[in-house]
């Protein structure tokens, strides 16, 4: 046999081995998991599926936040951390994709799919919802919508005309008060396939 067919039977072999198919997530009965925390998530797009794969188990501790016209879990609560089933799949239903500055802030309605990768759970966004994002209520704006955009520098954040500046102790606010992790920036992009973490930090009042 060409020696080239033979390395390539090999590899083929061995890819098989260690990349496992997908298959469908078994939740064993579980109504809810305590998933550890992974720090803000930023999940990148993931190839669309013809599969229907089983719902994820939820989180035991979900945030809600709007989803579109409605509400549902934060994207945050998906599943994280270790797993044991490799290639086990599942799918999100309709989830609340966050929306940065504020860490549980809410606006598009998405769908995301989570597989069990390496040992870990890694999620992708499959079904994009509308870019729409809730008012930033960690700032003190909690009513409304704003069509200004926000704006980002080393020293202050400013979200609908309202600036903050940035802090990573009380020391470093007028008024005593920093609020940690109060900010969570989403990277400028996350292109995967894995999950991109986003940097928190504190503001001031």
């Amino acid at each position: 046999m060409n020696r080239s067919l033979v390395i390539c039977f090999a590899l083929c072999a061995c890819a098989s081995c260690t990349t496992p198919s997908q298959h469908p997530y078994d939740a064993h009965g579980a109504s809810c998991i305590d998933y550890p925390d992974a720090g803000h998530r930023v999940f990148p797009l993931a190839p669309g599926s013809t599969v229907i794969w089983p719902a994820c188990t939820p989180s035991c501790h979900p945030r809600l936040a709007n989803a579109g016209a409605g509400t549902a879990p934060l994207d945050q609560d998906l599943p994280s951390g270790p797993c044991s089933d490799e290639g086990a799949t599942c799918s999100s239903g309709l989830s609340a994709q966050w929306c940065g500055p504020c860490p549980d802030t809410g606006g598009p309605g998405s769908g995301y799919q989570c597989t069990c990768t390496a040992g870990r759970w890694q999620c992708g966004l499959t079904f994009p919802g509308a870019s729409i994002c809730e008012p930033p209520a960690c700032l003190g704006l909690d009513a409304g919508w704003c069509t200004s955009p926000s704006s980002v520098t080393a020293t202050q954040v400013c979200v609908c005309g309202v600036c903050h500046p940035v802090c990573a102790s009380n020391s470093d606010c007028a008024t005593g008060t920093c609020h940690l992790p109060g900010l969570c920036f989403p990277p400028a992009s996350c292109l995967g396939p894995l999950e991109c973490p986003a940097p928190c930090t504190g503001y001031c009042d």
